[in-house]
């Protein structure tokens, strides 16, 4: 064989080359690894519930070009902190409740794209209740006297009750141990979980206390006998659970895809294992009336 053969061999085999590296990376979302995470300060358990999901979709995105899935966690675990790694591009996924979904998308440019379904619910009211044998029967009633909340991150059991309560016109104000509160102000108080908010009302040492919907039926947040013991003054108008987030730079056919795979998530016994550590049924679209209230937040 002489040179000339062995050339036109060579450059067959490189042509060749040339079209299967082509083909291979010709479904390429443009990364080969996706992150997620939130702002949290309990770090181990929330990896915990966040690593199945994600582990799950990039073995899904495989053929897309997607390597590995990774769970980030900015080190001072605040708001502050996630913005920072979605504008940077460190942080591709979040799954978060409304209020942090509405200053990412606010001030990192995050993007909404799914719901989640979680413990049974898409969304939930926040309920204020009162000991039934208290003359307290509306939120009017509570001037002068103290309301629990749970702290001031939660969306269901503090800004969404908090904001709804001054649309109606109330004045709330923070109020100390042993501070007076004005006859015309309803004070509040941070009770620091679900537990404490329904121990407080029941033993006369608030008022009132506010449970999210689902807490309200949960009997280590509230148990039985205390909840037969109250009587619901308040229901705030429903209000989504959780919102998936994606960064804004992220690509459009990549954002397709993890679209797609968790919308099918659970429909496989493993994506219904990975759903599980985070008590999730299923992701579900995005509605008109969840991107309304995300945009309604997001504008105060």
């Amino acid at each position: 064989m002489n040179r000339i053969d062995w050339i036109k061999i060579l450059s067959a085999m490189l042509i060749v080359t040339t079209v299967l590296t082509t083909s291979a990376g010709a479904d390429s979302l443009g990364q080969d690894t996706i992150s997620i995470g939130r702002a949290t300060d309990k770090v181990t358990k929330e990896h915990a519930r966040l690593h199945p999901i994600v582990t799950f979709l990039a073995k899904r995105l495989e053929k897309d070009g997607v390597k590995r899935g990774r769970v980030v966690f900015e080190g001072e675990n605040n708001n502050q902190g996630v913005i920072r790694l979605l504008r940077s591009g460190g942080l591709d996924l979040i799954l978060e409740s409304p209020y942090s979904a509405a200053i990412y998308q606010q001030q990192a440019g995050a993007v909404p794209i799914l719901l989640v379904k979680r413990e049974g619910l898409v969304e939930y009211r926040s309920y204020i209740f009162v000991r039934s044998d208290k003359p307290f029967h509306t939120p009017a009633d509570l001037k002068g006297r103290i309301l629990a909340f749970e702290d001031p991150t939660s969306t269901s059991s503090y800004r969404w009750p908090h904001q709804n309560l001054v649309e109606m016109g109330h004045h709330l104000i923070p109020t100390p141990a042993g501070e007076m509160i004005p006859d015309d102000s309803i004070g509040y108080v941070f009770a620091g979980s679900e537990l404490n908010i329904s121990s407080w009302v029941f033993f006369g040492k608030v008022a009132a206390g506010c449970l999210s919907s689902a807490d309200w039926v949960d009997p280590e947040e509230n148990p039985e006998n205390f909840r037969q013991a109250f009587r619901i003054i308040h229901k705030t108008e429903p209000i989504p659970r959780m919102f998936v987030m994606v960064r804004s730079e992220m690509a459009p056919r990549l954002v397709g895809r993890i679209q797609q795979e968790m919308l099918r998530m659970h429909e496989s016994p493993e994506g219904r294992d990975a759903l599980k550590t985070y008590k999730i049924n299923r992701f579900v679209d995005l509605t008109l009336e969840a991107r309304t209230i995300l945009a309604a937040i997001a504008s105060r």
